[in-house]
């Protein structure tokens, strides 16, 4: 059984870009194991402190945490009756809307056990949130199942105990290359468990732009030939999926936003005159709207679940592209010039105000 806090950093939205602002890993630890001190300030956890709530791997919405406990075993053995400390469950806030989505459409019935449990706030309020998520979904799309949280008792209202809570102290740091030295002196020294996870120097390309495992399980779990009941439904209602719209004219056709989608939801042909979104594969990380400088791309007031159901990017929108005349790279005619890129374009301007105006 997988006891252990697991990092895919090639999934996590703040490895993929220093404009990430997603914080909803740290602000889920209840014991403030979590950190952003890492490189360019990537996710860190403290290990020992972890306390193996699961709470931060049911809020990342990549799926960059792997749960520290075997949630393929608790999802499979479930018959929809769930309580903290039940089947290996740790809280019931560690389960995430996909996952209870998945479930309920297997056994029809899901309910979410209120009672004590050590990481019952902030986990409950996570749980009751995602159970309300949950069977919003199942009625927009006609699944008859249902999900719910049944509260012991009224919940505390949500609050951030982050402020109030001593910063752990930092051990000293040791250069890699004193490491390396320790290591030829003392061959014999044998080293500790380790007791933070932390970004590696390296990525693996390979594991970038994955579609998540509970994303892979719940749309293996939909009903072969379902059909939205309803063809939208307000962004607020789903927290786990979005639609887009973009400005075709503010679009400067830059590509980071497909370059650094974590699920290849945003996807662009060779010569990006064609923005295409599938709804399936958004997670709603909101990575994409964190690096589109000119504000082009942005969530649209209602969740397509038609979108959603076709499972195949659509388009999303038309530039008007062309090349540049000068570095032959794609750019928005919009903002261009003369045939010129805007990178271009300032060029040659500079280059004309310096002798004078004569080309």
């Amino acid at each position: 059984m997988n006891t252990a806090l697991g990092l895919t950093y090639e999934a996590c939205v703040r490895t993929l870009s220093r404009s990430a602002t997603c914080t909803v890993c740290r602000d889920a630890c209840p014991v403030r194991a979590v950190g952003l001190e890492g490189i360019r300030g990537s996710v860190t956890v403290a290990l020992d402190r972890c306390t193996g709530c699961g709470l931060c791997s049911a809020a990342c919405p990549t799926d960059a945490f792997t749960a520290p406990f075997a949630l393929g075993e608790v999802l499979a053995g479930s018959d929809g009756q769930l309580a903290c400390g039940q089947g290996g469950l740790p809280c019931i806030g560690a389960l995430s809307a996909e996952d209870l989505i998945a479930l309920a459409t297997r056994v029809k019935v899901v309910a979410l056990h209120d009672g004590p449990c050590a990481s019952r706030e902030p986990g409950h309020h996570a749980a009751a949130a995602r159970a309300a998520e949950a069977q919003a979904f199942l009625d927009a799309v006609g699944i008859k199942a249902t999900v719910s949280f049944a509260p012991a008792e009224a919940l505390p209202p949500a609050a951030d105990r982050r402020p109030e809570a001593a910063e752990p102290a930092k051990a000293p740091e040791v250069s890699a290359e004193r490491r390396r030295m320790l290591r030829m002196l003392v061959p014999t020294l044998k080293q500790g468990p380790k007791e933070v996870l932390q970004q590696p120097d390296r990525l693996d390309r390979a594991r970038m732009q994955q579609l998540p495992e509970r994303r892979r399980r719940l749309l293996a779990a939909l009903p072969p030939g379902v059909e939205a009941r309803e063809a939208t439904v307000p962004t607020a209602t789903l927290g786990f999926v979005s639609s887009k719209q973009v400005d075709e004219h503010a679009c400067t056709a830059c590509t980071v936003c497909f370059s650094v989608c974590p699920t290849g939801a945003l996807q662009a042909p060779r010569s990006l005159k064609e923005l295409r979104f599938d709804t399936s594969r958004c997670t709603r990380c909101g990575l994409c709207h964190d690096v589109c400088e000119p504000d082009a791309l942005r969530l649209a007031p209602e969740t397509s679940l038609e979108d959603f159901l076709e499972f195949t990017p659509r388009v999303l929108a038309r530039l008007p592209v062309t090349r540049c005349g000068e570095c032959g790279l794609p750019y928005n005619r919009a903002e261009g010039s003369a045939g010129l890129c805007p990178r271009c374009w300032a060029m040659e301007e500079e280059a004309m105000d310096l002798s004078g105006g004569n080309r």
